[in-house]
């Protein structure tokens, strides 16, 4: 009993951190594709009395999905709000994830292990390497649901029961729900045709054939290819080994360890390529054992993410093969990885301490290593996120966190739906809190010490009514976790200059780029009343306070009022 509560515990541990930390960096606020798949859909959606023109718009194309999953919810949380709430549809698409955690702890119990040997598949499952589709709505609603759809519409079809009838009901409902969830469902059909046909179940796949064709026809009528998706046959002839190379790093994607200024890229995908290959050939192993004779299941779903892998790897390869690695793709490299975990400990009916040992090394590893070390992706969205806002409320779009391209895009619908009243940006009291104004520092600062100040100011720009100055400082071999940094204002008219407090602020590129492991907060912004500041040129000075040395340094950047 006390072994099973420690395991509980750690169980849980991964689960608690990832909604955590969802909830410390989830914004309520549109990135990328929200702007369209949500609040245009939305504006357009109350906008007409026309029933006819609702289901047009629920059933409309999003690239290549249906996304009619991600609408409904959308109508959902207009109707209990008034408003969009993005936090609450983000929300939804992660409670995805622990759906599939129960079925797979279910499916786990049958096996009859210790409860420690499920804490890997908590620990891939829950994985801030998910980050994209942690926080952005649209895309976790998409890529997260389709799988739980996936999972329990193969899970229906794969039993071997008396009540087939009912069991082919239910698995072509939830291929309904996964086709319009995502388009990849679509490789649903092919999967279950091939199990019905291997149970040699001929009146079931008659029914399925029979209940799933209206819903295809209806798919591809009018279905339009997106002009950003390259022409299949000309993509294959053009990028050959390419998409070999692409299908295994999509399949390796869980392993994919880069971080977001760690200047590895292509390092990081030739490893995780290489890691998927391994775990394609041990695929073909177990395919060679006749593993779907055991289960059919677990073997289908590992076949779902290869498939996925190799349409992805045609119609994304063009973009570049980093994008295999992608985290908006990881969950189906957690899903192929949990799998063949899955065969591992079905196929090994005891697994001795050494083996234990080893799983919870590798777990460990794992966790420290890729998992949480992913969250300062979470940190970067939140600010450009927050930081885009704040400058769109400034009247400036071109900050708004998504493709530069469509900022003007983004802009209009935001204005739109502000009067409409179906969703609003915050405001600039809601943003203060991230960014308070500096207050003046009014004792005079003498330097003293040894170490030299290495600084830059990245950005200075007008903020309604204040200077927003951001940029990065810190002193040789001293750690920047206790530094105090400050911006001093100097004008011709000055002996000496007027020092401002400024906020400590996470910069994970300092590190990689001057080859340390102590500058993480080194980042900094002040924020400055404009109308504090007489008409003038202000040189811009930085002054750093830490372990009981001062250090200032007159940069080479000048505000003009």
């Amino acid at each position: 009993m006390k072994q099973k509560i420690i395991s509980g515990s750690l169980i849980l541990i991964p689960i608690i951190t990832f909604f955590g930390m969802f909830f410390f960096y989830m914004v309520n606020a549109p990135i990328n594709d929200d702007y369209q798949a949500v609040l245009d859909f939305l504006n357009k959606c109350i906008s007409t009395d026309s029933s006819t023109e609702k289901a047009t718009l629920l059933f409309s194309q999003h690239n290549e999905h249906r996304i009619v999953y991600d609408r409904i919810w959308t109508i959902i949380s207009y109707k209990l709000q008034n408003n969009v709430n993005f936090t609450f549809l983000a929300f939804i698409g992660n409670l995805s994830l622990l759906a599939i955690s129960l079925i797979f702890f279910r499916k786990f119990q049958n096996l009859k292990r210790s409860f420690l040997v499920f804490i890997p598949i908590s620990v891939l499952l829950f994985n801030l390497a998910n980050w994209e589709n942690m926080t952005f709505a649209m895309a976790g609603m998409s890529n997260f649901t389709i799988f739980l759809f996936v999972i329990l519409s193969l899970n229906y079809i794969a039993k071997d029961t008396l009540n087939t009838k009912k069991n082919i009901f239910i698995a072509v409902l939830f291929f309904y729900m996964a086709l319009l969830t995502q388009g990849g469902g679509i490789f649903l059909l092919p999967i279950s045709i091939l199990i019905l046909v291997y149970k040699k179940e001929y009146k079931s796949l008659l029914i399925y054939f029979l209940l799933t064709l209206p819903l295809l026809v209806a798919y591809f009528y009018d279905f339009q290819r997106p002009q950003q998706n390259a022409d299949m046959i000309t993509t294959i002839m053009n990028h050959n080994i390419k998409i070999v190379v692409f299908v295994f790093a999509f399949l390796g994607n869980a392993f994919n360890y880069f971080l977001i200024y760690s200047q590895n890229v292509e390092q990081s995908i030739n490893v995780t390529a290489g890691i998927g290959f391994l775990l394609f050939v041990l695929f073909l192993y177990i395919t060679k054992t006749k593993y779907y004779k055991t289960n059919i299941f677990n073997y289908s779903l590992m076949l779902f993410v290869i498939i996925s892998a190799m349409v992805t790897a045609v119609s994304r390869v063009s973009f570049g093969l980093e994008t295999a690695g992608a985290s908006r793709y990881r969950i189906n490299g957690i899903i192929f990885c949990i799998s063949l975990y899955y065969w591992f400990i079905e196929s090994n009916s005891k697994l001795n301490k050494k083996q234990i040992l080893a799983l919870s090394i590798c777990t460990v590893v794992y966790y420290f290593g890729i998992n949480l070390n992913q969250y300062e992706y979470l940190d970067v969205r939140k600010n450009q996120t927050l930081s885009g806002i704040l400058y769109f409320n400034s009247g400036d779009k071109s900050h708004l966190n998504g493709e530069k391209s469509m900022v003007d895009l983004y802009g209009g619908i935001i204005e739109q739906s502000a009067s409409m009243d179906t969703y609003h940006f915050p405001s600039d009291q809601d943003l203060e809190f991230t960014f308070p104004y500096s207050r003046v520092v009014e004792n005079k600062m003498e330097e003293k010490g040894s170490h030299n100040l290495s600084a830059n100011i990245e950005g200075i720009n007008k903020i309604k009514d204040s200077y927003l100055i951001d940029g990065w400082a810190f002193l040789d071999n001293i750690a920047t976790s206790d530094q105090e940094v400050y911006i001093g204002l100097k004008s011709n008219s000055q002996n000496e200059p007027k020092f401002y407090s400024a906020k400590q602020t996470q910069r994970f590129d300092l590190n990689p780029y001057f080859k340390k492991w102590n500058l993480k907060d080194g980042g900094f912004f002040c924020r400055i009343y404009a109308d504090k500041l007489e008409k003038g040129e202000y040189k811009i000075i930085v002054l750093i306070k830490a372990k009981g040395e001062i250090k200032q340094m007159e940069t080479d950047k000048k505000i003009n009022i």
